[in-house]
């Protein structure tokens, strides 16, 4: 491979000879690169120094990913949750007590995600466990059921039962809470 520099009117040419025929030429701030000068390709000049700082500086991202167990009654008694959930629905959690069922209409699953950005993991986490919550409860009212038992965590596929917690995994950007419950009829 030999390179050849020239100079011209037109601007700086490199050609390189081998078994094709090719030229990049830097002319009015564009590469041109053309194996057949009928059809050349043309690149602005700030295009390829852009990919150039986006190759070179590119770096593995390690983003954060944390599980975190949180109590169930801060979640529950925050106003927001206080407002939206219906109290005439009943929620029972890992193996709390409740009044025999009457029917069962299947278990049902969540799993939802939010905007963590700049929040403090707990308020994201709270935030999302509420919309979470807030789908058993619709699915319930779908069903004819007044009360979700055996609720349990269920993040990344693994379930946790716990009568004091929900897991919530929090990132930088992201928060997810995925439950998993059996909408029901309870005998009033």
């Amino acid at each position: 491979m030999v390179f050849q520099r020239k100079n011209s009117c037109s601007g700086l040419q490199m050609v390189w000879r081998g078994a094709a025929y090719s030229k990049l030429a830097l002319r009015h701030n564009f590469f041109i690169f053309s194996s057949f000068p009928e059809a050349p390709i043309v690149i602005p000049v700030r295009t390829i120094a852009l990919l150039g700082m986006i190759f070179l500086g590119a770096q593995p991202a390690v983003a954060r990913d944390t599980l975190h167990d949180f109590p169930l009654s801060d979640a529950l008694a925050n106003a927001e949750a206080r407002d939206k959930l219906d109290p005439g629905i009943k929620f029972y959690f890992g193996t709390q007590k409740h009044p025999k069922v009457v029917k069962r209409f299947g278990e049902w699953g969540t799993n939802k995600k939010t905007n963590a950005f700049g929040k403090d993991d707990k308020v994201a986490c709270e935030w999302v466990f509420l919309s979470a919550m807030l789908e058993l409860q619709e699915r319930a009212q779908k069903e004819g059921g007044n009360a979700v038992i055996d609720i349990k965590s269920n993040y990344r596929g693994r379930e946790t039962v716990s009568n004091d917690t929900y897991q919530c995994g929090a990132g930088a950007i992201m928060a997810g809470v995925a439950l998993k419950g059996t909408v029901v009829r309870i005998a009033d």
